[in-house]
């Protein structure tokens, strides 16, 4: 068994992660794939537009074996921590895998370059790595597209990882293109369904939190919020007025220093109720919780037993108490999710097996 793992969103699932997943497969020789997706709130600070066990089923249904969800800490964090996350979990397990994900060159040569030359240059000037690396990709045509690629193989080397990486070539738009072509991008399709153009069940956007998001800032403590520094949490009060939308609350609060997405990102990190402290103890937390697998899959998962990486579920204990606090998190965030959505216990209640 040939094992190919890919770290996504899948937000929605479209036509280019089943072309990546697809030529992933074929030229890794793998024969079987894991996918650590985001559950239902994600990177850039916005719920999920299907809920997680939907678009898990989906990509299954799509070429997937076993698609786990990935933690909450790691879902809705900043590209480094998304990445870190991620190869922290793979890491655990006791047999090589294949990473892949897409870039905008699909030479991984070019992307080892790249990251050995914005390290070289971090050293030399002693500036942060992430400030470096947007700074220095911001004029590269679709630059901006490689950084979660370069985190991953930054992760990988930081800890001398036995897996090895792979990378695709992108087919269509670059991620944030509005207007759609051949295979046009999750934010494309995402705006179509927002806009009505693309039919869609039941979708969730950010707006549809907003009363549980001004609840959670009246009511609940701001200094401890994880990405919460000195002077914002005064300033997310005096700017939350009667009747103001959150999308305008939002634009109130954006700066060069806090560009919206970092705003969102703490919203919902409030929201849920990650701190600063659960951040420091919980680095490096990993495990496994399958939401979607087909017989390959239980293939997978058959493998995993006799791995360290812990198998999970919500009925299940973990003897780990930073599991523990991690799967809360998980399932906070479910929560409130299926609250919007008038739903209860689907973490507990649905079926696996696709």
């Amino acid at each position: 068994m040939k094992v190919l793992v890919v770290i996504a969103e899948y937000n929605p699932f479209h036509q280019g992660h089943k072309y990546h997943l697809k030529r992933a497969l074929a030229e890794t020789s793998s024969s079987h794939s894991l996918i650590l997706m985001g559950g239902n709130f994600l990177q850039r600070g916005e719920p999920a537009i299907e809920e997680k066990f939907i678009r898990a089923r989906k990509a299954v249904a799509e070429g997937a074996d076993l698609v786990a969800e990935l933690p909450f800490i790691y879902a809705s964090s900043w590209a480094r921590d998304f990445a870190r996350g991620g190869v922290d979990i793979i890491n655990k397990l006791d047999f090589p895998v294949t990473l892949s994900f897409g870039s905008e060159s699909g030479d991984l040569k070019i992307l080892e370059e790249m990251l050995e030359e914005v390290e070289d240059l971090v050293a030399d000037q002693k500036i942060s790595y992430g400030k470096f690396i947007r700074s220095a990709l911001k004029d590269r045509p679709q630059g901006a597209n490689d950084i979660l690629a370069l985190e991953y193989l930054r992760a990988l080397k930081a800890t001398k990882s036995i897996h090895s990486a792979h990378t695709v070539k992108r087919v269509g738009q670059a991620y944030h293109g509005a207007s759609p072509h051949y295979f046009p991008s999750a934010t494309s399709i995402r705006k179509g369904i927002k806009e009505g153009r693309i039919k869609s069940e039941n979708p969730l956007f950010l707006k549809d939190f907003e009363d549980y998001i001004y609840s959670a800032l009246l009511t609940k403590e701001l200094n401890n919020t994880y990405g919460m520094i000195e002077g914002l949490d005064n300033r997310l009060l005096k700017n939350l007025e009667p009747g103001r939308g959150l999308d305008d609350y939002i634009a109130s609060l954006t700066s060069k220093k806090y560009r919206p997405a970092r705003i969102r990102r703490l919203l919902i990190h409030h929201l849920v109720g990650y701190t600063k402290l659960d951040h420091e103890l919980l680095k490096g937390t990993s495990y496994l919780r399958p939401l979607a697998y087909n017989k390959k899959g239980t293939e997978i998962l058959n493998l995993l037993k006799d791995s360290s990486l812990e198998l999970v579920h919500p009925l299940k204990k973990s003897d780990d108490p930073r599991i523990e606090r991690s799967m809360e998190l998980d399932l906070n965030a479910s929560r409130i999710y299926n609250l919007v959505r008038g739903l209860k216990g689907e973490d507990y209640k649905r079926k696996l097996l696709v």
